[in-house]
């Protein structure tokens, strides 16, 4: 099987795909460049580059309510409510 429908098959298998792309590993910036070129290497990227992710930092970058102190560690700018995150059984 060769030619459009074989690519077809490869786009549409994320497993593959993410195969593929762990040979980026290491490259983040590969990995972002692949994750923005077509809709169908997006989930894969980005699964090699969350699994590659070395702290909690990058989440909280990306949460307004947090922010940089000057010790170089995160804090919140407003008040955590305490709610319980208990799961029922």
């Amino acid at each position: 099987m060769e030619g459009p429908q074989s690519v077809r098959i490869v786009l549409h298998n994320l497993e593959l795909l993410e195969g593929i792309l762990q040979y980026l590993s290491g490259c983040k910036k590969s990995l972002v460049s692949a994750s923005l070129t077509a809709k169908a290497f997006s989930e894969p990227a980005f699964n090699v580059l969350w699994y590659e992710i070395e702290s909690i930092g990058p989440l909280f970058r990306i949460l307004p309510t947090f922010e940089r102190g000057t010790n170089g560690k995160y804090v919140s700018r407003h008040l955590i409510i305490n709610f319980d995150v208990t799961v029922g059984v």
